[in-house]
């Protein structure tokens, strides 16, 4: 049981309420940045906080049957994730062993307290376990004063991100992959590497609201348990459902914006007429088109929108919907596992890819690829991709970020890594400190 209520708020609720989120070991702030490209959003931003349960996946167990028991039981919302290596339980794909974070494959949590903002009005939910009512929570987040709200980096200086793989080896390791294509074994893979500072001190809710105000990423999240950060500003939606209808949104093909009007359409007509771009593209949009298939009623597969080209603030991006509406006798979450890891992550054919990626890449991804979302007391659910994310250990004081792409019969080793330090750029700002 959950009891709630409304109340009207300013704009300065949000920093506020970002504050107020650092109280608590585990949270998830999500920011939609009033980014609306795909439509209107569910909520502005949301905050889920004061977990009451915690549901971790035990080895040896079923993750469909864990996360099923959880809603289940609880009957309530779920926030959390599905990290990317939580393939290999499911296909008989081997991951690299070295791990720069120690992480379970996946963790969600049932929020004592949730506060959900839009058009300017506060719903606050309270669980009927936490001892406080949603007069006292907003009275707490409203009382926090300027002076708390912190500053942007305890570093004197700007944060560096160091390439774990050295250029030389990408290039060669990209080479290596287009032989793969050559002999035949795979169409398309993606490759990712990653990115790492040592010894820094972060205050990441201000990184991930620097984050928010540059990227302007529609699913976007801070999320936090113990020492763990996700500071995510994804453009990406990976699977939702709504009672009755899935959808997945995979993106594939990337261009900078340019600096003026000019160059700006010509590199998003650059996106639009690329055959490489297109070819990358609808090998995904086939591949999620098939994942979504053991679970959706015959014949209700449609993809609106093939190769859509929407603006962010970085880079152009190719987008298609597809979707597909869920069989009476399935459950969203065999829907949500049968299509994860994301095509736009892997590459097709999907198991075969995986099995490369693990082979070539020396650390696993983690929760980069996996997904954050949440499941609604009514069974919908939203997820996203993790991607344009950076990871923190605070006790460690490790920042990591990773970054990919698609790799093709035709790819430029040279272009590709252009395309990674690219989507990058973001990060690279937040962490520079630049205006």
């Amino acid at each position: 049981m959950r009891t709630s209520a409304q109340f009207q708020v300013g704009e300065d609720f949000r920093s506020r309420l970002s504050e107020f989120a650092g109280r608590y070991e585990e949270y998830a702030l999500l920011d939609s940045c009033g980014n609306t490209e795909y439509g209107a959003n569910t909520f502005d931003y949301l905050l889920a906080c004061a977990a009451v349960a915690v549901i971790v996946h035990t080895e040896g167990e079923s993750v469909s049957a864990e996360l099923k028991a959880a809603i289940h039981e609880h009957g309530d919302y779920l926030f959390g994730y599905l990290g990317y290596e939580l393939n290999a339980l499911q296909e008989p794909v081997f991951s690299s062993p070295q791990q720069l974070f120690q992480l379970p494959a996946m963790r969600f949590f049932v929020p004592g307290i949730l506060v959900m903002v839009k058009d300017g009005t506060a719903t606050i939910s309270i669980h009927e376990s936490t001892c406080d009512t949603a007069e006292n929570v907003f009275r707490t987040i409203s009382e926090i004063s300027e002076e708390n709200l912190g500053n942007f980096l305890h570093n004197p200086s700007p944060i560096t991100l160091k390439p774990l793989v050295s250029a030389s080896d990408y290039l060669s390791t990209v080479d290596k992959i287009r032989q793969h294509i050559i002999d035949g074994d795979i169409y398309e893979m993606n490759y990712c590497q990653p990115f790492v500072a040592n010894d820094v001190n972060i205050n990441p809710t201000n990184l991930f609201n620097r984050l928010c105000s540059i990227a302007k990423a529609p699913f976007s999240v801070l999320y936090r348990f113990g020492e763990q950060y996700l500071i995510c500003g994804s453009p990406e939606r990976f699977f939702s459902y709504n009672g009755e209808t899935m959808c997945s949104m995979p993106i594939k093909g990337t261009r900078r914006r340019g600096g003026d009007a000019v160059s700006d359409k010509r590199l998003r007509d650059e996106l639009i007429t690329s055959e490489k771009d297109r070819a990358e593209h609808v090998m995904i949009v086939d591949l999620v088109r098939n994942d979504l298939t053991p679970y959706a009623i015959p014949g209700s597969i449609t993809v609106d929108n093939l190769f859509g080209i929407y603006g962010f603030e970085q880079v152009w991006q190719m987008v298609s919907t597809i979707v597909a509406r869920l069989r009476p006798d399935a459950h969203a979450v065999d829907a949500l596992l049968q299509a994860f890891p994301m095509g736009s992550m892997t590459g097709a054919p999907k198991i075969r890819a995986m099995q490369l990626a693990a082979q070539y890449e020396p650390f696993q991804r983690g929760m980069y690829s996996g997904t954050f979302g949440y499941f609604t007391p009514d069974g919908h659910c939203d997820f996203n991709v993790v991607i344009r994310s950076m990871l923190y250990n605070s006790e460690q004081q490790i920042l990591a970020a990773f970054a990919g792409g698609a790799i093709v019969y035709d790819s430029v080793a040279e272009k590709e890594l252009e395309e990674c330090l690219l989507k990058l750029s973001a990060i690279r700002r937040v962490l520079s400190d630049l205006p």
